[in-house]
């Protein structure tokens, strides 16, 4: 069996390949192409769109700290929201937004027992 050997070499708007000691010069767009079409190097993998990803990450996520209760246990009154940017806020109660703020469980949205249990978790004080 012959052995085959690929070398890309980038100069300017042109790449250069070895293969089995013949030396010959593709354009770049061409070598992205023929990758691309064989599903080579960076096209090896699959692809999702930045935006998708984040989109599709914008809530979620997991943390080494225990679960805190999902529904309102009793003195558990710590409210953990996320807001419209994904960013994971906890109110107090007597906090400026706290009667306002509504829990929904099915967005990971959740209840914490005290600031310490909240803050390990990865979320944040309210501001007011």
């Amino acid at each position: 069996m012959r052995e085959v050997r690929l070398i890309f070499l980038m100069l300017g708007k042109r790449v250069y390949t070895d293969v089995g000691g013949t030396r010959r010069g593709v354009g770049v767009g061409q070598a992205e192409d023929s990758a691309r079409e064989a599903g080579r190097g960076i096209w090896s993998g699959s692809f999702q769109e930045p935006a998708a990803w984040r989109r599709d990450n914008k809530r979620g996520g997991t943390t080494s700290v225990a679960a805190a209760p999902a529904s309102h246990a009793l003195g558990c009154d710590i409210k953990g929201n996320i807001n419209s940017k994904g960013d994971k806020i906890y109110h107090v109660p007597g906090g400026e937004y706290y009667a306002a703020t509504k829990i929904d469980v099915g967005s990971d949205e959740r209840w914490f027992c005290d600031e310490a249990e909240a803050t390990a978790a990865g979320w944040r004080k309210a501001r007011g």
